[in-house]
């Protein structure tokens, strides 16, 4: 079973202070690859990240035709790098939408003031350390 370490869960939170923002890889039904920097991205719970969307123009479209989703993080000063391989889902339940809200840097939601983005959720099946050593898979 995948459980963030809490070296995961810090480095996560203090992402876009420490401007290390994660890049989520998403495809296209037809399998074209499409990366985004996501300075949302958060830990929503043990095993699944989260992240906010302000345009739904390529990511949400991919997931809702291709749910495999790869999150990857990568400090560079401390020789860190993790790759999240999992299974997302855009989120439509306003309780979840609200959840996913709630962990999502206060910077990112200041970008998007009408709230017309929307909430993912992954569910991690796999870290990849910068190696290529699977440290976790469920």
């Amino acid at each position: 079973m995948i459980e963030f370490t809490e070296e995961m869960r810090h480095a996560i939170k203090n992402a876009l202070d420490d401007r290390n923002v994660c890049i989520v890889a998403t495809a296209s039904a037809d399998g074209w690859p499409q990366l985004a920097f996501r300075g949302s991205v958060s830990v929503f719970s043990d095993n699944e990240l989260s992240f906010w969307s302000r345009s739904r123009k390529d990511t949400v479209p991919n997931i809702e035709a291709n749910p495999k989703v790869q999150i990857f993080y990568r400090n560079a000063a401390e020789r860190i790098a993790w790759r999240f391989f999992g299974q997302g889902r855009n989120v439509t339940d306003p309780a979840e939408r609200e959840a996913v809200m709630a962990v999502t840097d206060q910077r990112e939601l200041d970008a998007d003031p009408e709230r017309k983005g929307i909430g993912t959720i992954v569910k991690i099946e796999r870290i990849v350390d910068r190696t290529g050593a699977v440290i976790q898979q469920a």
